[in-house]
Parts: C-alpha cells; sequence; structure tokens
C-alpha cells in the first residue's frame, strides 16, 4: 500500500472516497438547530439577484449583525436552485465540501512537507489528511448545514497555503499566478467566515521559519495580503459590528482615572484568563475528540483547570521554540497553526457573540496544524530522530495511522446519528447540558413539531424554573413557546397568560406582541366583537415597531383590517408582509388580499381573503 501514497493521484482519489463514505450517513439528516430558521421558514431571502448587492454593500444598515459571510450566502443560492428546500441536497453540498477542504489539506500538506524536506512527504501528507478527514470533532461542521461555514473557510484556507507556500520557493515557475490564485483563496476564505483573518500571520511566521521573509516575493504577498484584509474589514464595518467594545472605561475626576486603570487591569485578566481555559478546552478536545456537546454553556473554570492552561500553553510554546532552534521547523509551524487559528474562536469565549461560548464546530480549521503534527511525529518517533528511509521505519507509524484512523471514524459515525433529526438532537443535548435553558426550549420545540405537546410543554415549564441559566430575553422565547404549545392544545388562556409572561421578562421580544395580536384575533373570530379586534391591531403594531419586517405581524395585520372593514389599510399590510418575505402559502394568502384591492370589483373582501 505504501507505493500507492506515493501515487499523487491514487493518494487523492482515495483521500476523496474515503472522507465522502465517513459521512455518508449525514446525507439521510433532517434540517436541525438553525437549519429551520435560515433555509426552511428563510429561504425567499436567498435569490440570485441578491448575491452582487451582498459582495459589494453600498448603505451602513444592519449595524446590529455579527457576520459578513457572502460565499455563504451564494452557495446557499445555489443549493435552492438546485435542491429546493430539500435536506438531502443541502447535505450532499456539506459532504461534498468536506471532500473538497480534504483534498485542499492534503495539498498544503504535501507542498509543505515537500518543502521542508520531510522524509516520506507523501505518506506524512496521506495520513495527516486522513486523520483529517475522519477526526470526531468534524461532525458538527459537516452534518449540520448552518455549520458549512467553517468547512467552506478551510477549503479555501488551506488552498491558500498551498498556492502561497509555492509562490515563496525560490526558482518556483510562475511566480504571479502563485500570487494572485493564493490572494484570491484568501479572500474567498475571508468571506467564507472571519477566522480566515489568522491566514496572513500563519503564512508569515512560515517564512519566517524557512527565511524567506524579505524577499521579493514573499514581500508582494504581503502587500496584497494587507489590502484585501483592509477592503474586506472595510466593507464588513459598513454593515456589520465590528469587534465588540471591551472595556470602555470612564474617568472622570483623580479617583475614577484610577479606579478605571485597576478595572481595567482586572479586565484584561479575566481576558487572558477565560483565553487561556479556552485554548486548554480546544487542545484536550483535539486530542481526546470522543465526546460530543452541540451546546458547550460555558468555560471551563477553576484553579486548577487555569493552571493546567498555563502549563499546557506554556508546553507548547516550548516545543515550538525548540523545533525552531534545531531548524526541524515542522513542529513549530503546525502548533502555530493551531493555536492562531483557534484565537479567533477562543476570542468568542471572551466577548459572548455567539449562543455559546465554545463550540466543537470551530476546531475544523484549528485541527489541520494538529493532524499535520500527529502524522509527523509518529513518523518521526517510530524512525527515531534521523532519516524515514527504511521499510520498517513506514510500517509501524503506518499502522499506528491507520488504527487511529479507524478509531476516529467510529466515534464520527456514532457522532452523526446525534445529528439525523432535530429531535434526536436536543434530546441527546438537553441531557449533556440540563442546566442551561436553550437545550431544553430546542428539545420543547422539536417534541411539539412532533406533535408532542403534552411532553413539549414539560420541557417549556422546566426551562423556565429557577434552577436552570437563562437570560431575561430567553426566558421570554422560553415563555413564548410555551404559549404556543398551550395554543396548539387549545387552552387559549394558559397561552395568553404564558404570552403575557413573556412580555414582562423581556418587553422588547415583537413575537409576544404577535402571540397577544394572534389570541385577540382568535377572540374576535370567535366573539364577532371589534373590541377585541383593536386589541389584536394594538399588540400587532407594537410587534411591527419592534421587528420592522416581521412578515407573520403584517399579514395578520391585514387580516385584522380585512375584519374591520378597513381595505386600504388592509393591502397596505398585506404588501409589507410581501416585501418583507413570506413561506408558502401565506404568500398566497398576501397575494390574495393585494389582488382584490388592485382589481376592484369585490363587494365582500372579506370573504374573497377566506376562500
Amino acid at each position: 500500500m505504501m507505493h500507492v501514497l506515493e501515487k499523487k493521484p491514487l493518494a487523492l482519489v482515495l483521500l476523496l472516497l474515503l472522507s465522502f463514505a465517513a459521512y455518508a450517513p449525514s446525507l439521510r439528516n433532517e434540517f436541525v438547530w438553525d437549519d429551520i430558521e435560515v433555509v426552511q421558514k428563510s429561504h425567499f431571502w436567498f435569490k440570485a439577484e441578491g448575491i452582487l448587492p451582498h459582495l459589494f454593500p453600498k448603505e451602513a444598515i444592519h449595524k446590529r449583525a455579527r457576520y459578513w459571510r457572502p460565499m455563504v450566502v451564494g452557495l446557499y443560492v445555489a443549493d435552492l436552485a438546485a435542491w429546493g428546500t430539500s435536506p438531502f441536497g443541502f447535505h450532499l453540498t456539506n459532504a461534498l465540501l468536506n471532500s473538497l477542504a480534504v483534498a485542499a489539506f492534503w495539498f498544503m500538506a504535501i507542498v509543505m512537507m515537500g518543502d521542508l524536506r520531510v522524509k516520506r512527504a507523501g505518506q506524512v501528507a496521506f495520513f495527516a489528511s486522513l486523520l483529517f478527514a475522519l477526526h470526531p470533532m468534524h461532525v458538527e461542521s459537516v452534518a449540520w448545514v448552518s455549520a458549512r461555514t467553517d468547512v467552506l473557510a478551510a477549503l479555501f484556507f488551506f488552498l491558500a497555503m498551498g498556492f502561497h507556500v509555492m509562490n515563496s520557493k525560490r526558482g518556483a515557475y510562475g511566480f504571479l499566478p502563485y500570487l494572485f490564485v493564493g490572494a484570491l483563496c484568501y479572500y474567498l476564505s475571508l468571506m467564507s467566515k472571519e477566522v480566515a483573518i489568522a491566514f496572513p500571520l500563519v503564512a508569515l511566521f512560515y517564512d519566517l521559519l524557512t527565511r524567506r521573509v524579505v524577499t521579493g516575493r514573499a514581500l508582494a504577498s504581503y502587500v496584497l495580503y494587507a489590502a484585501l484584509t483592509l477592503v474586506y474589514l472595510y466593507f464588513r464595518s459598513r454593515l456589520f459590528v465590528m469587534v465588540p467594545d471591551l472595556s470602555a472605561v470612564s474617568a472622570s475626576g483623580g479617583g475614577a482615572a484610577v479606579g478605571a486603570t485597576i478595572g481595567a487591569a482586572a479586565r484584561l485578566m479575566e481576558t487572558a484568563k477565560t483565553l487561556l481555559e479556552a485554548y486548554l478546552f480546544y487542545i484536550r478536545k483535539l486530542v481526546f475528540p470522543f465526546e460530543f456537546n452541540a451546546f458547550i454553556a460555558a468555560v471551563p473554570k477553576g484553579g486548577l483547570y487555569l493552571a493546567a492552561s498555563c502549563l499546557g500553553v506554556l508546553s507548547l510554546v516550548v516545543a515550538g521554540a525548540a523545533s525552531i532552534w534545531r531548524r526541524e521547523n515542522v513542529t513549530a509551524f503546525c502548533i502555530f497553526l493551531t493555536l492562531a487559528t483557534l484565537g479567533p474562536s477562543a476570542l468568542i469565549a471572551v466577548f459572548g457573540i455567539a449562543s455559546t461560548p465554545l463550540a466543537e464546530r470551530y476546531l475544523y480549521l484549528p485541527s489541520a496544524g494538529y493532524c499535520l503534527l500527529l502524522a509527523y511525529l509518529i513518523f518521526k518517533v517510530s524512525a527515531g530522530w534521523g532519516a524515514l528511509s527504511s521499510p520498517e521505519n513506514v510500517k509501524i507509524p503506518s499502522l499506528v495511522l491507520l488504527l487511529i484512523s479507524a478509531l476516529y471514524l467510529s466515534f464520527s459515525l456514532v457522532g452523526q446519528q446525534t445529528w439525523v433529526t432535530n429531535l434526536a438532537l436536543w434530546e441527546h443535548t438537553s441531557e449533556k447540558t440540563p442546566d442551561y435553558a436553550l437545550p431544553h426550549v430546542n428539545y420543547g420545540y422539536a417534541l411539539k413539531e412532533k406533535g408532542r405537546t403534552e411532553e413539549a410543554i414539560s420541557q417549556f415549564l422546566f426551562a423556565l424554573s429557577p434552577r436552570v441559566h437563562d437570560s431575561e430575553r430567553g426566558r421570554a422565547i422560553t415563555a413564548n413557546n410555551l404559549g404556543t404549545a398551550y395554543l396548539d392544545a387549545g387552552d387559549y388562556r394558559k397561552a395568553e397568560l404564558s404570552f403575557i409572561k413573556a412580555g414582562e421578562y423581556d418587553p422588547g421580544y415583537w413575537r409576544t406582541y404577535y402571540h397577544l395580536g394572534l389570541i385577540a384575533y382568535i377572540k374576535g373570530q370567535e366573539t364577532g366583537s371589534a373590541r377585541f379586534y383593536r386589541e389584536a391591531e394594538e399588540s400587532l403594531l407594537k410587534a411591527v415597531v419592534r421587528y420592522r419586517y416581521y412578515s407573520k405581524a403584517h399579514l395578520l395585520l391585514a387580516k385584522v383590517y380585512l375584519e374591520m372593514g378597513e381595505g386600504e389599510r388592509a393591502r397596505a399590510q398585506a404588501e409589507k408582509a410581501l416585501a418583507s418575505g413570506l413561506v408558502e402559502p401565506l404568500r398566497k394568502e398576501a397575494q390574495k388580499i393585494v389582488e382584490v384591492y388592485d382589481k376592484g370589483g369585490y363587494h365582500d373582501p372579506k370573504k374573497d381573503a377566506r376562500e
């Protein structure tokens, strides 16, 4: 088998087949978690004509949003055009993207190992790629459609790094093509996920190791990378939040200034502490990737954990320094690649800008450095610190790496079972994280969607209990979901009380007002009383004030106005509902209301709208 691995086309085909086969079970998966909102309920936003404005934004809008990922949007557009809202098509795209990312990793590894003159470079690159293809911490990124951002960013990151190495080699042919293709791949990675911002640092570190940092080719690369980074930051800053403010210290007077200084120092210490703890968590997950949890609610804390974090990071720094001192370089580069690409994800634990401070999907790109280092060191240790030339020094590391790969595969297959359905995902996650609300709320929602209303109500009530950690907005969402479950059960009184309670938790949560309006509308339908329609109008107007693009609220307002005989106002709300985006059959309802007043000749618009 070893001679096959030296034949690059055969090795590449084998990796493509193995990586796709490993995630073939995910093709049967449903949409889960954010997929339901992003694809099933909001797919009307993803249109081909919207890609260009998203790539080159002109207006400073949506300043509270956090992400600018045009490549992901473009891929959603392509998927919807090819598959509609079929989960199979989206999961097939994810599996294919993962296989391409494995191929790109192999390309980067084989170019780099050859450039660093590693013996058995082809075999090291193959086994590193095999480990990467099967690493269990990739399950979340591949089996969950909404997590494809990590796969897409890694795909272009690996290509960019491979072309950067080819461009930086002395005597390399085709300087300009390598330079521009690598830079393009870097920019595409940036437009896939923010973690790609680490690429220029990784490229610079590689050039420092290989002593090419002052060559003309290297300097041209840095200038181009810097320019693309500034372009990316410019467009992102026009539309989206940049880096969250960590301190915002006030200094009004001498005493206040001293207190502010102490407070700033304390915050910096806490930031450094959280970063170290996050790093240790991720490193442990890379080395022991055998336990899965989709909702990691908190960064591990404690004196011993912090000490272990400091010791672990320090050990990696020392190992990297020793590698540089010995001019072996591979170990140093792999450690730097892992730590640098973990940096943006570790910062999430500090700023709290995601639903969880830590997540397994963030390990997709950083695992590249770990897998390459593991394969390299196993070959290196097996052969001693000398050459890797004798056949005996190849069989043992190959067998060890095959056994590790088989272990990885078995856990990856087990991990994929959790992501098959939304119900399975949240049943598992609520058991793994019992003291936090979101897993129970999502489990309740999944139960409600399956018609298991009483079980759903039980999960929502548990999530609202004092022992469960949640924010005021989170409790408002839970109470709102509880109200919808009571609606499904036909208990309008309890539903209304739940919606009122949601408003008390967070007066700014718009869905609460929509459902209060819905309750009033139902009462109006049952009694014919205009008073209830006025109550519905009042609640729904509060909903659209808080969220102007709330299409369902606009549509329900249109129905309320129809019942009140105010046709022009009904049409105006129906038009707003259509402009905000609606799924079928709600879109048809809104269109019919508009048509009633556009065409004229309908003496009973309320009757026509109900037909």
